[in-house]
């Protein structure tokens, strides 16, 4: 199999697996939501800003530094194996004292408890990373979502019944909790070699390196994101913390497309060994792909956000709608910038991209203290805008990293623009036409009308309109309606990894 074939097969597999997944979140979400009240989601979010961070210091980046590697032994992987499970328990016992600090910093006693059984999660951990390192580098993508699947719906079962029974935020933690061990005992039941107290130095320094700059990378990254979350919650209180998250977490939705490309292009990226001119085709090939299933998805949640959350969460959720719109306005940028953080990430760019998320992290703090005044939709300008230096900044690296261009990023981003245009055209008349004849545009029925006519014309337009670039893929998309209007199965060519 060709390294384009492998690429699109780990995708494909990724991304059905990330689907399949996010589907269930969904789902999971809407009932909890329903349960649960947005100050509950708020404790929880408050304290994975402090577990989040600790997470990427247990790992310790060794992960990707294990894909990345040229050349790696059993021996490498029971090394990582043995740092973060001595990291994570380290981390727990910080999290047990810490616990009461924390709590009394908030004012909320519940949180010393929360925090302590949160933190077995670190202890959990390397019985899954170690296991999941292996099958990226290996490209085996199939197998990885399929330990997925089956552990998720065992976790979210668990929360929802506590969630019923009253047990409040308790019922996110420990159904959190109950999926990891499910996952790990998956994976080491799998792979039990990897699961081996052995240490070596020389081992220890060849990951570490790259495995620093990336931590610090990911830390940075994840305080850009969480900022607004810490902000909010020591400025406004859990219940403000909730309904940014909810936002928040609807505007990444479509991200679920871009993280089942990253790991197949950072892979073969990594393979590529130099060859930049093979590396710029696959990024802009990655943009124009990530674009032309990306932009529809934000562009309909910047229309259908309040009818959207209000008919699927509840009225206690609507404040969270116009932050929805404006985080889903900076959609392109997603496009674009993970595809160049895969780009940097595979040439070991790290330290350059560092100082993109410290400035990034900056800029939402400042802007979230000073757009708080305006509410939620103040703090979501503000990290709109820092979102779009980020991946301004990324794109300036990509040029200097593989010799991108900006017409070149344009010219991809081209055929996702003009489907969307025409998509957007089509909800303009349809919300002028519908909306007082469907009982408002809160009701059910205009929703499903109205997404009913972007999916026919942005699809429609997908399928029929001969668009150079995407020419392939709508031949392929055609190709795989023919054989379902048939009765005919898929081959299982690529399915077989």
């Amino acid at each position: 199999m060709s390294k384009s074939q492998s690429i699109r097969a780990g995708s494909a597999w990724i991304l059905s697996g990330n689907a399949a997944l996010q589907l269930l979140q969904f789902v999971v979400g809407i009932v909890l939501a329903r349960l649960l009240s947005p100050a509950d989601f708020g404790a929880l979010v408050t304290i994975q800003v402090f577990t989040g961070i600790a997470g990427f210091v247990a790992s310790g980046g060794m992960g990707q530094a294990l894909v990345r590697a040229k050349n790696v032994e059993p021996l490498h992987f029971q090394v990582v194996f043995t740092v973060q499970l001595i990291s994570g328990c380290v981390i727990y016992s910080v999290f047990w004292w810490s616990a009461p600090l924390l709590a009394s910093a908030y004012d909320t006693p519940v949180y010393r408890e929360l925090v302590r059984v949160s933190a077995l999660g670190f202890i959990i951990r390397p019985f899954i990373n170690v296991p999941s390192s292996w099958l990226q580098r290996e490209m085996r993508f199939r197998r990885r979502t399929v330990l997925q699947l089956l552990s998720l719906p065992i976790g979210s079962l668990a929360s929802i019944v506590l969630a019923a029974r009253g047990h409040g935020p308790w019922s996110l933690v420990w159904g959190g909790l109950i999926s990891s061990v499910t996952l790990a005992v998956l994976s080491v039941g799998t792979y039990p070699g990897f699961v081996r107290f052995r240490f070596r130095e020389e081992i220890f320094k060849e990951l570490g390196a790259y495995s620093a700059k990336l931590t610090l990378n990911d830390v940075t990254s994840y305080l850009r994101n969480q900022t607004s979350n810490f902000l909010l919650g020591a400025l406004a209180g859990a219940s403000s913390v909730g309904l940014y998250n909810k936002a928040d977490s609807l505007a990444k939705l479509p991200q679920t497309i871009s993280g089942a490309v990253y790991d197949p292009v950072f892979r073969g990226l990594s393979r590529l060994s130099g060859d930049l001119g093979q590396a710029r085709q696959l990024y802009y090939r990655a943009i124009t792909l990530l674009a032309v299933y990306m932009l529809p998805l934000y562009f309909g949640l910047i229309w259908l956000a309040e009818p959207f959350i209000l008919l699927v969460y509840g009225e206690k959720w609507l404040p969270a709608a116009t932050p929805l719109k404006i985080l889903c306005a900076g959609g392109v940028f997603a496009c674009v910038g993970h595809p160049a953080g895969a780009v940097l990430a595979a040439h070991n760019w790290l330290g350059r991209e560092l100082v993109v998320q410290l400035n990034a992290t900056a800029l939402v703090a400042a802007a979230c203290i000073g757009g708080l005044r305006w509410g939620l939709e103040g703090v979501a300008c503000g990290a709109l805008l820092a979102w779009g230096y980020s991946t301004l900044h990324l794109l300036v690296l990509c040029n200097r990293c593989i010799g991108t261009r900006a017409t070149d990023v344009l010219r991809s981003l081209a055929p996702a623009l003009g489907l969307a245009t025409a998509m957007n055209a089509a909800l303009f008349v349809a919300h002028e036409t519908l909306g007082e004849f469907m009982g408002g545009t809160h009701s059910a029925s205009y929703l499903f009308a109205m997404t009913f006519a972007g999916l026919l014309v942005y699809g429609g337009c997908f399928l029929l309109v001969p668009i150079p670039a995407v020419a392939s893929e709508a031949a392929r998309w055609r190709s795989v309606l023919n054989r379902y209007a048939r009765g005919e199965r898929m081959p299982r060519d690529s399915r077989s990894q």
